[in-house]
């Protein structure tokens, strides 16, 4: 990788915000989704799923969050792993289902042995320090579709959601949750670019449209802790 400083600024960037699939009328990117409380691990892995079946098998359906959350809820086991680490490995085990099949199978008229399970075939855990784990992470964004990202939290999170400005981990304003343990948030990675000299991750939160620039957020690449890519 060259110096940031050998950047060109990113007025423009490739980004799969405008992406869409063979059919030439489906986005590749899952609609913008409002969180519940606290569940962000779930809507951004789903959120990154739905594109990578897009992009990898050129399947567009619905993954369900509830079933996900369930499967976390049954199989904790794996208590030691981080949560996106547990969710992920969940999925690559047993499969995720559509959110249809899901709803069938809750409502009796359809059998879980008769559901499409979808299930992860490779995890690419990166490391932020390694410039060739950063390197090969670029590569999957483009090549496989989005990337899995958790951030840490500090109080200008909230600022930026309103402003669309890049947001910038501040390690004097940490958030914690009310156990006093520092909160950290999941996203979906969409795009990579340099924006005012700075290496910024452009992602897809789980906070509606009205959040940061039409539901996206530019986060700066140093305020991210866990990054990830999958093969479905």
């Amino acid at each position: 990788m060259s110096p940031i400083w050998k950047y060109p600024e990113a007025l423009e960037k490739w980004t799969w915000r405008r992406q869409v699939m063979d059919d030439g009328m489906t986005k590749i990117l899952s609609k913008l989704r409002v969180q519940g409380h606290a569940d962000c691990a779930y809507f951004g892995t789903v959120t990154t799923l739905e594109p990578n079946l897009k992009v990898q098998c050129q399947r567009s359906v619905s993954l369900s969050i509830r079933h996900l959350k369930r499967l976390d809820q049954i199989s904790r086991t794996r208590p030691s792993a981080g949560k996106i680490w547990r969710l992920l490995s969940l999925i690559q085990d047993i499969g995720i289902l559509e959110e249809g099949q899901y709803t069938d199978i809750l409502g009796g008229t359809l059998e879980e042995t008769q559901a499409t399970r979808y299930k992860i075939t490779k995890i690419y855990h990166y490391e932020m320090h390694k410039l060739d784990h950063i390197e090969h992470a670029l590569y999957r964004l483009r090549d496989g579709g989005p990337l899995l990202a958790v951030i840490n939290i500090s109080a200008n999170y909230n600022e930026c959601k309103d402003s669309g400005m890049i947001y910038r981990f501040d390690p004097a304003r940490i958030v914690k949750d009310e156990n006093g343990v520092p909160e950290t948030h999941a996203v979906c990675v969409v795009s990579f670019a340099v924006e005012a000299k700075v290496p910024c991750f452009e992602c897809q939160d789980s906070q509606g449209q009205h959040f940061g620039r039409n539901g996206f957020l530019m986060v700066d690449i140093t305020s991210v802790i866990e990054l990830y890519s999958i093969k479905i």
